[in-house]
């Protein structure tokens, strides 16, 4: 995990306080400034539709995901992200997970992925947010190594 991941998890930590997960609507952006390029906000609904994403998120991705909705993207492991998403919307607990990632032509790449929800105004989970961090294949090796 990252420094990034840590200070928006400790963040959303405080924020929820007894509940399992705190709203949407009691969380200010500029107090994570810092990771909002890593950040990606999700919609719960029939699928997962991006309504923000960061430049770093972006970036690593390849496209602009706002708008997009999981359905949307060329994903081998589209099942498996669906998967992840939709248990921590039922579970109510916190995802972390480091995977590898390939686009055709570009070398790849590992992210680190954090997962966590956010409940709506009538208490249910309505919205998932990622923090993602994307790094150099060579980077997971010597990760791996060190710890």
């Amino acid at each position: 995990m990252t420094d990034t991941h840590r200070q928006v998890l400790r963040y959303w930590h405080d924020k929820r306080g007894t509940d399992h997960a705190p709203p949407r609507a009691g969380l200010d952006p500029c107090d994570v400034a810092r990771a909002l390029p890593h950040v990606a906000l999700w919609e719960v609904g029939d699928d997962y539709r991006c309504r923000l994403s960061g430049t770093a998120v972006d970036t690593g991705m390849g496209c602009h995901l706002k708008g997009l909705a999981l359905a949307d993207m060329r994903c081998s492991r589209l099942d498996e992200a669906r998967s992840e998403f939709a248990a921590v919307r039922d579970s109510r607990l916190v995802s972390f997970a480091e995977r590898t990632l390939g686009w055709v032509g570009k070398p790849y790449r590992y992210y680190r992925h954090l997962i966590l929800p956010l409940r709506s105004t009538a208490g249910e989970i309505g919205q998932l947010l990622s923090v993602l961090t994307f790094h150099n294949v060579s980077e997971r090796a010597f990760h791996r190594l060190a710890h």
